[in-house]
């Protein structure tokens, strides 16, 4: 894993929107795919190319054929996109997503070798950083029928820094059966992982979760050096993520199985908040279970930090609308362009307090 977080890490530019660090990053992961003996998904190649509006796009799928159900399906996913330079410094993105990359070839790996009874999808997403539009591409192109044969997926987004209390958890009101599954595979694996109360939308599994498919998102927890030039290989924990893939294994080898589909999500799918064009500088705390977003940490320089917010404190409103939680807070702030300014309200220790912040781009 190492090897392969730190060649997507190091691509000289960055893997930005159609840069030349992101076709090849895409190229890379095409030919691991095959070394690793997936088979390519969608005809005689491992590259998918698609469009979203004027963007073109590059998801990278390949399978493993199941042994007795192949005409049902697992999906594990991750993201390889991420941010063009700013003032001329690339961002290498190691943690966001070269981790969650590097995870997902591992497990390619191991299912190549040991096929379950369904087939498991490999999917390597672009343009997660720009509002989903690779997954959403892709779950378009599945249309109805084949993802009804989908039992669930799993995505593997920022998995590079995980401390000892283990992953978190996104998504898992999907399914009313995500808490015991993955209470069975921390038991076997003896590694814990905390469910998060309220998700935010920003990662591809709600692609899947607004199709109507069981999908959850492993998170390594909040990172200081998210989107900065400073998320670097050297800074992630290959022993955790070596301990989290055995998780996602378990979990995997749990729905690849021969027990019924899961539980799909009740009702009617969440509307999506939208892609967000605006950073404030908030890495939330996600396992606040109170009212609000609480800051785990603010960065350096945001518009956050200029309104003298801290980490600890907790926002509970934005623009007037009340903050109950992360969804919450991802819905108030779609809503603003950079540049646009709106009042936050923010608790901390010495009470309430209303602060200006003026939005940047994202």
């Amino acid at each position: 894993m190492r090897k392969t977080a730190e060649t997507l890490a190091g691509m000289e530019g960055g893997r930005g929107p159609g840069s030349p660090g992101l076709a090849e990053a895409a190229r890379l992961v095409g030919s691991w795919f095959g070394e690793v003996g997936l088979k390519p998904f969608e005809g005689r190649t491992f590259l998918l190319r698609e469009k979203a509006g004027k963007r073109r796009l590059v998801n990278i799928a390949g399978f493993v054929r199941g042994t007795s159900r192949p005409e049902e399906f697992v999906l594990i996913a991750a993201h390889y996109d991420h941010l063009s330079p700013v003032d001329g410094r690339a961002y290498p993105g190691a943690n966001d997503n070269a981790s969650g990359v590097a995870m997902l070839l591992e497990l390619a790996r191991h299912y190549a070798a040991a096929p379950p009874e369904r087939s498991v999808i490999f999917v390597a997403f672009d343009g997660e950083e720009d509002g989903r539009l690779g997954s959403r591409a892709f779950v378009k192109a599945l249309g109805e029928k084949r993802l009804a044969r989908i039992n669930a997926a799993v995505n593997l987004d920022t998995v590079g820094r995980i401390d000892g209390q283990g992953p978190l958890i996104l998504g898992a009101a999907s399914s009313d059966k995500w808490p015991h599954i993955l209470r069975g595979a921390s038991f076997v694996t003896g590694l814990p992982h905390r469910l998060v109360k309220e998700d935010l939308d920003s990662s591809d599994q709600v692609s899947f979760i607004e199709a109507g498919v069981p999908a959850i998102q492993l998170f390594g927890g909040p990172d200081p050096d998210y989107h900065k030039p400073t998320d670097t290989p050297d800074k992630l924990d290959y022993r955790a993520m070596a301990r989290a893939a055995e998780l996602v294994r378990e979990t995997v080898d749990y729905l690849a199985g021969t027990a019924p589909f899961i539980t799909r999500p009740s009702g009617a799918p969440a509307a999506s908040a939208g892609a967000r064009k605006v950073s404030t500088g908030l890495v939330p705390d996600f396992a606040y279970q109170g009212e609000g977003v609480r800051a785990a940490d603010i960065t350096p320089g945001s518009p956050l930090d200029a309104a003298g917010v801290k980490p600890g404190e907790v926002i509970k409103s934005v623009g007037g609308e009340t903050v109950g939680g992360l969804r919450d807070y991802s819905r108030a702030i779609t809503a603003f362009k950079p540049g646009d300014s709106a009042v936050f309200t923010v608790q901390g220790g010495t009470g309430t307090r209303e602060v200006a912040i003026k939005f940047s781009e994202r």
